[in-house]
């Protein structure tokens, strides 16, 4: 029972994440078709290899000698991928879809970051690899990274070709992960 004791503190961060994410997206449009869905497929296997690393690691360790940094960090991920999906509204869906209407959201998060859900996601992750502390973890969350960033190139791709100069203006003051890499600059 002590042990089962001891993956209380990961177990009701993750419930408090669903419910608030559900409390957010109460009004979001149904599934349609739309891109990117490997990219989705991959960061649920990475997320959930990560977090049964991080149960894993829990089980046997007493609560405070957990490494609380780690929870830290899943939370701040939480509040900014919460943050970005209040913001988004019903501009939200997990696939590429942009639709007649679609407006560029450039308020809250959105007004320094262009991928404020991706980047929260792979904050929680960051922090559950933390929680984990193995390698296959942090193996896991890197090639969840290299993810990251082709499904971001590609999102800018069809945000580009949608908005058109208006998005292009946005690129040249809002933030990436994608702009680190060699070769891709801002335009």
């Amino acid at each position: 029972m002590d042990q089962a004791f001891n993956l209380a503190p990961l177990l009701l961060t993750l419930a408090m994440r669903q419910v608030a994410e559900l409390v957010v997206r109460r009004d979001a449009p149904g599934e349609r078709p739309g891109e990117g869905k490997a990219s989705i497929i991959f960061w649920y296997i990475a997320y959930l290899t990560i977090l049964a690393l991080a149960l894993w690691h829990a089980w046997p360790t007493p609560i405070m000698s957990q490494p609380w940094w780690g929870y830290a960090v899943i939370w701040i991920g939480m509040v900014l991928r919460l943050a970005s999906l209040r913001e988004i509204g019903v501009y939200y869906h997990p696939l590429i879809l942009l639709r007649e209407g679609h407006r560029l959201i450039d308020a809250g998060p959105y007004r320094r970051l262009r991928h404020p859900l991706h980047l929260g996601l792979h904050i929680e992750m960051l922090g559950l690899a933390l929680l984990a502390g193995t390698v296959p973890g942090w193996i896991a969350l890197g090639l969840s990274l290299l993810v990251l960033a082709r499904r971001n190139m590609q999102e800018e791709r069809e945000l580009e070709k949608f908005f058109g100069v208006t998005y292009r203006g946005y690129r040249s003051h809002a933030w990436d992960v994608i702009d680190l890499l060699p070769g891709n600059h801002k335009s």
